[in-house]
């Protein structure tokens, strides 16, 4: 008889493992494919799939009619579900249809519900990787430096949709930095 089972990753587990050496890293689904076999003794793992559910966990309180917000928050959530209801499933190519139907089904998704990933499913605890105590994994501090063709000349500005009609660059700038100076940013040209 085939089952259905879904090893559930506890939030406080680290996403990436690093391997000996700490140069590289392996994202522990993988590790926790490798021993699927010690979690269930005695069965043959016929095959194995990664999927995520994001759980809508929003709790709204109208704070005007709350007396007490303290006393408002437990009493929400108190009574509230164990497991809020799902509202996205991301899965990778490699799982069949029928899955992707099974889930969507338990889920109480709709197929507009389900992305498929082709790669890694969220990217975003890549960001771990940058809390490790190796140079490779760390930005570099200090001034960036523009290309030669954008960095800004202090007697005439320069032209950057010039340059970039010459050839393709990335230019980007979120912020300006604390003590950052003004001439020392690429200019647009023309004033």
């Amino acid at each position: 008889m085939r089952r259905f089972a879904r090893v559930k990753v506890p939030p406080l587990l680290p996403r990436f493992l690093r391997l000996s050496g700490g140069r590289r890293f392996v994202p522990l689904e993988q590790v926790i494919a490798a021993y699927l076999g010690r979690l269930f003794p005695g069965m043959k793992i016929v095959e194995r799939h990664v999927f995520r559910v994001t759980r809508d966990a929003d709790v709204e309180i109208e704070v005007d009619e709350a007396d007490d917000l303290l006393a408002t928050l437990e009493s929400l959530l108190r009574g509230r579900k164990r497991a809020p209801e799902a509202v996205r499933l991301e899965v990778t190519t490699s799982m069949p249809p029928r899955l992707r139907k099974l889930l969507l089904r338990e889920l109480l998704l709709t197929p507009s519900d389900l992305y498929v990933i082709d790669g890694l499913l969220d990217l975003g605890d890549l960001w771990s990787v940058t809390a490790w105590e190796k140079p490779v994994a760390k930005r570099k501090s200090g001034i960036d430096t523009p290309p030669a063709e954008l960095a800004a000349q202090v007697t005439e500005p320069t032209d950057i949709l010039a340059t970039l009609r010459e050839r393709d660059g990335l230019v980007h700038h979120p912020y300006d930095r604390a003590g950052d100076q003004a001439d020392d940013l690429p200019h647009l040209g023309g004033g």
